[in-house]
């Protein structure tokens, strides 16, 4: 079950088909997943089709209806605090997180990739690196050895993540933000797109620009 039914979702699911495509072209019998379809607190959402899959209502409403079947779950929102709430949610409903990897992304063997976590199409995770729960690693991203990306980050397309860096929880960075090796960004802080960090970015700011520095009068992302 995909959690918002949204262009995000849509990526999802496509990744969801990919990873059985891949599947079904090595001969496995077994299928990684089979996609229920969205769930999608918007009323006007219900019922509707998304693409090839239906959108089944709030998380509440999809467990009555499939309440005799062990569901997976993957949140595809890109609010960062919104994503947590969402997967604690669905996790109260004994629900399962659902780790999605595109099958051309690159993960070197002995990464840790986290529970619903989603690596897209591109991506580079290199080795040593540790990617914690509920992450989003969008499209031709690339993370270098033995750096850390806590839970619930977001790391927006194109972005470079240096070797040794560590991006702290809720952080987000931008589409082409980059970080020079050892850098750690703060939690909930955010990387502007294209802008690269080649100093430590303290917890809660925002930082844009190349090199880039602190924006006055920014506060912190709403929870």
């Amino acid at each position: 079950m995909i959690v918002g039914a949204g262009g995000l979702g849509r990526e999802y699911a496509w990744v969801a088909d990919e990873m059985n495509l891949a599947a079904d072209r090595s001969g496995t019998t077994c299928m990684p997943w089979r996609v229920l379809g969205y769930i999608d607190d918007a009323a006007e959402k219900c019922g509707m089709r998304f693409g090839r899959y239906v959108v089944h209502g709030s998380v509440e409403a999809a467990a009555k209806e499939f309440a005799s079947q062990d569901i997976s779950f993957a949140v595809a929102v890109g609010n960062n605090f919104l994503r947590e709430r969402l997967a604690r949610a669905a996790e109260a409903l004994g629900w399962h997180p659902a780790t999605l990897i595109h099958p051309s992304a690159i993960v070197a063997e002995g990464t840790q990739v986290g529970a619903g976590t989603y690596v897209a199409a591109g991506c580079i995770i290199c080795p040593g690196v540790l990617v914690g729960n509920h992450v989003i690693v969008n499209t031709h991203v690339s993370v270098g050895h033995d750096s850390v990306l806590e839970d619930y980050v977001q790391v927006c397309p194109g972005a470079r993540v240096s070797g040794g860096c560590r991006v702290g929880r809720h952080a987000l960075l931008g589409s082409n933000a980059s970080l020079t090796p050892r850098v750690t960004v703060g939690e909930r802080a955010v990387v502007g797109a294209n802008s690269h960090a080649v100093r430590n970015v303290a917890p809660g700011t925002t930082v844009m620009g190349c090199p880039a520095r602190v924006l006055p009068g920014v506060h912190e992302a709403s929870r």
